[in-house]
């Protein structure tokens, strides 16, 4: 009869080892979805933090400098004066302003410059510099003075004399509803890179920032020239298209060179935009350590408990029909007075009271 115990116990506990790892898998699988979610808020939650930290802090900075000196070359015109008459009779006084200017921005500027308009046909007639000369290209500034943008940032520009690259920030000079001049603070992108390389994207990820065309402005892999919609042959351009385009900030999970990758991103208040690279392993590492405890755990503590009552179960089932067949050996020897105590109504229970 050990054998039917054996076989009754071995058929219950495989029967609760199937549900314990249907159940499992299910709590598992929730696990799984709840953990992306999660993963999904930390990587924005880590976005937001990189966007609104030292990047825009810095780009505050600026803009705020740049404000006050361009209200500081307004104060100095009187109803009649246009700018560029003011600056040919008291040149010194801008090139003073410029100077103390140029120091009040966190690292320094590369330079300051004040550029006033010709009441004739707009162009620049009177320039003062502070800081260093780099003979920059203005046409670019000046092809903005009739949109609606009173102060914009210029693309990252590049001179073989200096060991770093720079772009601008442009306040224009209005005064009524005429574009006077401008204000420029011209900056190192060493800055902004060294801002962007002190993001921690969890141990080995990175950061990296774009202008809104999706050119480098700091990546540690690419270059200014580079964007992120056509690095690769354009294998990421959908990333722009796609998602980037269409919402202010968010998470992706894409399929690249074989593959899982992440990628984590945030327009900025100025246009630019922020990414991040949180390698997959890293990001999903807690859950899995979640996960693979998860099932050491459960899975000791459902086996346990299966095979206690497996056995209890098949106990339970075996010891009427041990009974009955004790008392069958007993008539076959002559005992005719047998008697079987009865538990229960069921089948076997109802065979022990024959």
């Amino acid at each position: 009869m050990k054998k039917i115990r054996t076989k009754l116990i071995v058929a219950i506990l495989s029967v609760s080892i199937i549900i314990i790892i249907g159940l499992m898998v299910s709590t598992i699988t929730m696990t799984n979805s709840n953990t992306d979610e999660n993963v999904k808020d930390q990587i924005n939650l880590l976005v937001d933090n990189a966007g609104m930290g030292g990047i825009m802090a810095y780009v505050h900075e600026v803009e705020v400098v740049s404000r006050q000196l361009s209200r500081s070359v307004l104060n100095q015109l009187t109803v009649e004066q246009s700018l560029e008459e003011a600056m040919s009779q008291n040149t010194a006084y801008y090139q003073q302003t410029l100077d103390g200017y140029i120091q009040d921005v966190d690292g320094g500027a590369v330079n300051a410059t004040i550029i006033a308009y010709d009441e004739s046909g707009g162009e620049p007639s009177t320039l003062v510099v502070s800081g260093q000369d780099l003979s920059i290209d203005t046409s670019y500034w000046m092809d903005k003075r009739d949109t609606k943008d009173s102060a914009y940032w210029s693309d990252v520009t590049a001179f073989d004399e200096l060991e770093f690259d720079v772009f601008t920030y442009v306040t224009q000079v209005s005064k009524g509803d005429k574009v006077q001049g401008l204000v420029a603070i011209t900056l190192s992108t060493d800055t902004i890179r060294a801002l962007v390389d002190d993001i921690k994207v969890y141990e080995t990820g990175y950061a990296y920032l774009m202008r809104s065309d999706y050119s480098f402005i700091a990546h540690p892999k690419f270059l200014l020239v580079d964007r992120l919609d056509t690095i690769v042959d354009g294998g990421l351009a959908y990333l722009t298209t796609e998602h980037m385009n269409l919402n202010s900030g968010g998470f992706v999970v894409y399929h690249f060179n074989g593959a899982d990758k992440i990628v984590g991103y945030k327009h900025l208040e100025n246009g630019w935009v922020i990414g991040i690279g949180p390698p997959v392993g890293e990001v999903y590492k807690s859950r899995d350590t979640l996960v693979s405890t998860m099932l050491i755990i459960a899975g000791g503590v459902c086996l346990v408990l299966a095979f206690g009552v497996s056995i209890y179960i098949g106990t339970s089932l075996s010891r009427p029909i041990v009974s009955i067949k004790t008392a069958a050996e007993k008539m076959s020897l002559g005992n005719i007075d047998v008697q079987i105590e009865s538990k229960g109504k069921d089948e076997v229970a109802q065979l022990q009271s024959l």
